[in-house]
């Protein structure tokens, strides 16, 4: 991935840094190519459960939610990875605008803080693309690109299997960790009145929560809805099933469903710890209510459970959360 010829500067040719604008539209090049590359390849990386492709996160930056050692490390090895085919694509960008690099260590750099930055600046995703471009041109021009127009040179120089080795130990700790915690919600989480519903306290509402399977077979613990305020919501019943949510019904509280909804609920009671068989989708349908007149938002789901012997905890955005607000 650093093939690229060593940097010359053309000082003699009366050649200094490219304009930033041209710089931009570089990097903006790049990246473009790099994510049609990086879609190409999420078919059959989210088909083989490497990572989750879904979810309320950008799932080229971050496809899980840091909670724990493991993750850390499965993110970082993705990171790595990631930044490093961007990194890779930029450069061949650079380097038809004139800008040669004989490295991408300073770009891999520019390309993961942009990205990051990109992430937590912006609040939609065409903000995010926006920051991270402009992000990656300011930080192209000032950590890759030195005044007289040299490239910066990387402190650690590897050889090319020690590079490969990285790139394969990186692969190792996102890949494990993906293909143990491949959960994503891709049902509506929320309730039949909406996903911001008025009610009383200790009226209950039911919310379904669908999603994707492991490839291995598993046996979950316990699952915990959690969120802003969360803990001034109680979770009167919950129930896992396979399939489709209208398989699971929680009779307890199904009369104060309305009418027209009773249909989709049969009952099939189902209790922890509760068998996942590979390969198949799980739903989780939960009777939720207010403790007290104060609002409520349910926007994870945080499962525990053992796969391949591992136990280990998930925690899963909802696409859709649920807020519960008081109604007096």
């Amino acid at each position: 991935m650093s093939a690229i010829a060593e940097f010359r500067p053309r000082a003699a040719d009366g050649w200094h840094r490219p304009s930033f604008g041209r710089l931009l539209l570089s990097v903006f090049a790049g990246e473009f190519q790099a994510a049609l590359a990086l879609w190409v390849l999420s078919l059959p990386v989210g088909g083989l459960g490497f990572a989750p492709v879904g979810g309320q996160q950008t799932w080229m930056w971050l496809p899980w939610r840091i909670d724990g050692i493991w993750a850390l490390l499965g993110a970082a090895g993705w990171a790595y990875l990631i930044c490093t085919i961007v990194a890779w694509f930029v450069a061949g960008s650079l380097q038809r605008s004139g800008v040669e690099l004989s490295e991408t260590g300073w770009l891999r750099v520019a390309i993961a803080l942009s990205g990051y930055g990109g992430m937590a600046l912006g609040t939609t995703l065409g903000g995010r693309v926006v920051c991270a471009v402009v992000l990656g041109g300011i930080l192209t021009r000032v950590l890759v690109l030195q005044a007289d127009a040299t490239a910066r040179r990387w402190p650690w120089q590897l050889e090319r299997r020690q590079q490969l080795l990285v790139v394969l130990v990186a692969a190792l700790a996102s890949f494990s960790y993906g293909l143990t915690h491949a959960f994503v919600a891709e049902g509506s989480g929320g309730s039949y009145n909406g996903d911001s519903t008025n009610v009383r306290v200790g009226e209950a509402q039911i919310i379904d929560v669908g999603l994707s399977h492991l490839h291995f077979r598993a046996k979950i613990q316990s699952a915990t809805l959690t969120g802003a305020g969360a803990s001034n919501v109680s979770v009167t019943s919950m129930v896992l099933s396979l399939g489709n949510p209208a398989d699971v019904s929680l009779p307890s509280f199904l009369r104060q469903v309305p009418k027209r909804y009773r249909s989709m609920y049969t009952v099939k009671p189902t209790h922890f710890p509760y068998n996942l068989p590979a390969g198949q989708d799980l739903w989780l349908t939960a009777a939720v209510a207010l403790r007290s007149c104060d609002s409520g938002t349910l926007s994870t789901l945080r499962l525990r459970y053992t796969v391949l012997g591992i136990a280990t905890t998930a925690s899963i955005p909802i696409q859709q959360p649920l807020t519960l607000s008081c109604r007096g």
